[in-house]
C-alpha cells in the first residue's frame, strides 16, 4: 500500500479538509451542488487524514491494524460498492436521497477496494510468513 501514499493522503487530507470534500464530490457525483455536508464533516476528513498520516508515517503494529482495516473496508466494498457509497452518504450528508452517483463510480470504488484488499493481504503475509 505504500507508506509514502498514504502519508501523502493523510496529509493532504489533515490540511484541506474542505478541498478534499469538494474534490469528491466533483468526481463522485452527478449533482455535487446538491450535496449538504453534515457540520462535522470537514473535521471528519481532517481528523481521518490526521489518523491516516501519523500511523502511516510511524509505522509498527498502528500501521499494521491500519492496513487490515483498509483491507476489510476494502472487501466490503468490493462485494458492494453501491451500498458503502450510499452508506456513506447517509452518515456524511443532510440529503443522501438527492445525492446521484457518477455511473463508473461504483465500479472505481470497487477498484479501490480490490486494491485495498491485495494491498492488506501482501503486508499481511510479508509480517506473517516471512521466512
Amino acid at each position: 500500500m505504500g507508506r509514502t501514499l498514504l502519508t501523502g493522503l493523510g496529509i493532504v487530507m489533515a490540511l484541506f479538509p474542505d478541498r478534499v470534500t469538494d474534490w469528491y464530490q466533483q468526481v463522485a457525483f452527478e449533482n455535487p451542488e446538491a450535496a449538504i455536508g453534515k457540520d462535522w464533516l470537514p473535521s471528519a476528513v481532517r481528523a481521518e487524514g490526521l489518523l491516516i498520516g501519523l500511523l502511516a508515517l510511524v509505522g509498527g503494529r498502528g500501521y499494521a491494524w491500519l492496513l487490515n482495516l483498509l483491507g476489510i473496508a476494502g472487501g466490503i466494498v468490493l462485494l458492494f460498492p453501491k451500498r458503502y457509497l450510499d452508506w456513506g452518504a447517509r452518515i456524511a450528508y443532510r440529503n443522501p436521497e438527492e445525492i446521484e452517483w457518477v455511473d463508473w463510480f461504483p465500479a472505481l470504488a470497487r477498484g479501490l477496494g480490490v486494491i485495498y484488499v491485495v494491498g492488506s493481504l501482501r503486508a499481511y503475509t510479508r509480517r506473517h510468513c516471512a521466512e
